[in-house]
């Protein structure tokens, strides 16, 4: 966002989310969701053994992935209006 002129985005998107979240909460819940991603998509969703006699998967909650899609609806929400936000202010 800094490069559409946007300086301190997650302070400005911390504004818009609901629930409301510190910026701190913000990052770590992105972080988190980002790195299962990164275990399902380039790990094959393995789970990580120091003497592995077999393959085994990481376990999937369902409810998990909702609450997720759910959170990252908010946050394309917030981001769309800390934009707008800063459109205006032009």
């Amino acid at each position: 966002m800094q490069m559409l002129g946007v300086r301190k985005a997650f302070s400005k998107i911390k504004e818009h989310i609901t629930p409301a979240q510190s910026v701190s909460e913000i990052k770590d819940r992105l972080d988190h969701i980002v790195r299962r991603r990164n275990q399902i998509v380039h790990e094959g969703d393995l789970q990580r053994q120091s003497r592995p006699r077999s393959i085994k998967r990481q376990n999937v909650d369902g409810g998990e992935f909702k609450d997720d899609i759910v959170w990252l609806r908010s946050l394309v929400d917030a981001v769309d209006e800390a934009l707008k936000t800063a459109s205006l202010k032009k």
